[in-house]
């Protein structure tokens, strides 16, 4: 079991990945999040503890010298890495994850605890790729880079320009820049119920693996 204690300005996150609901015994705290495999008797036993389902994720990976999918022609839009677009980025995060479990930590949804909680995210993340259209930031994709991987920590299109297909662009100019130098293979998490991203992954040569449940619990005074 991992667990992370985080704070939002006056309210604390217990943050757990575990392999089985036995694992929580003894866990205490006002907002708990707990990670675990997806398993259906999970899912019951979880309930029995007052824990709430929140979300499935699969994690999705792509591996970069397999692929044969080619990202340079895919992204008809300017994508580069930008560190002065952050209130663009901070704005376009806050109106994309209305549901997203990463951000919404109680059982029901706040959208001014979520607002708090993407702010800090944004904060953190460094260099993001941007994609834009006469000087406009239409979306961002960021990354944790290893030696020879990467991990998407973040990544959002502002819904006014989805259907211009900035998504496919955004993704395929990172995911080239990122084979460029050298990267072997970039992985992420993604909620199995947003199906647009799922199809996008699918497009850009990923497999999924690993489906996870996302459960959450508030006890409050």
């Amino acid at each position: 079991m991992k667990k992370e204690i985080l704070q939002y300005d006056d309210v604390c996150l217990i943050d757990i990945k575990a392999d089985k609901p036995d694992e929580l015994d003894g866990v205490e705290g006002g907002n708990i999040r707990a990670e675990l495999p997806a398993n259906a008797a999970f899912v019951a036993e979880m309930t029995r503890r007052g824990y709430v389902f929140g979300d499935r994720t699969i994690c999705v990976s792509i591996n970069l010298l397999k692929s044969k999918v080619d990202y340079r022609a895919l992204s008809r839009f300017e994508v580069r890495e930008s560190e002065d677009c952050r209130d663009d980025v901070l704005k376009i995060a806050v109106s994309s994850f209305p549901t997203d479990r990463r951000f919404h930590i109680r059982p029901e949804l706040d959208s001014t605890l979520a607002a708090k909680i993407i702010e800090s995210w944004v904060g953190r993340l460094k260099s993001p790729f941007v994609c834009l259209r006469g000087g406009q930031v239409m979306g961002f994709l960021c990354m944790e880079r290893g030696e020879e991987s990467a991990t998407i920590a973040l990544a959002a299109v502002d819904e006014r320009f989805r259907a211009a297909g900035v998504g496919l662009s955004l993704y395929a100019g990172a995911l080239n820049e990122m084979k460029g130098r050298g990267c072997k293979r970039v992985e992420g998490r993604i909620s199995s119920v947003n199906t647009p991203v799922m199809n996008l992954y699918a497009f850009l040569g990923a497999s999924f693996s690993n489906p996870r449940d996302i459960y959450l619990r508030e006890v409050r005074a």
